[in-house]
């Protein structure tokens, strides 16, 4: 099954469920990334929620 789907066919409905997952993943954490450094800059210290969210993966 594994080699049907995703060696020889690369089924699309995988390859979209991939392509969603790697895009999330890429843009959630650069607003939250953009944030810490502006009330960083801003106020002078980053608020500890902020920081938390930044840093789980």
């Amino acid at each position: 099954m594994k080699e049907k789907y995703l060696i020889r066919d690369l089924h699309p409905l995988i390859f979209f469920y991939g392509l969603a997952f790697g895009l999330l993943m890429a843009s959630v954490p650069l607003p939250l990334g953009i944030r810490v450094f502006w009330k960083w800059g801003t106020v002078g210290h980053i608020p500890s929620i902020s920081a938390l969210a930044c840093s789980s993966p």
